[in-house]
């Protein structure tokens, strides 16, 4: 369990230290809206507002991983089982598109 709380801390600040990226330095990015390139296929590149959407997402998703290792709930094995099946499929399946 200790080792997902720092998995999921460490995707959490990655993901939001690439929102801070993506606002500040949006030069670096813009090949990638539109559609084009080497991610043309991937609706997260469609635009700026689509990828930081995602990115949220994402933000929200492990800071849930976190609170799921920090709480003390009855069923919160279930529910970290869960969370952490459904981030290895989705990393894999990241992995496959890209």
């Amino acid at each position: 369990m200790f080792i997902w709380l720092l998995f999921c801390g460490f995707m959490t600040a990655l993901w939001v230290s690439e929102v801070w990226v993506v606002k500040t330095e949006p030069a670096k990015y813009l090949h990638l809206w539109g559609g084009e390139g080497p991610v043309a296929g991937l609706w997260y590149y469609a635009s700026e507002r689509l990828y930081v959407l995602h990115l949220a997402c994402l933000i929200i998703w492990f800071l849930f991983g976190i609170l799921l290792c920090l709480c003390q709930w009855s069923f919160r094995g279930k529910l970290l089982l869960a969370h952490f099946g459904l981030s290895v499929l989705w990393l894999a399946v990241a992995h496959i598109a890209a």
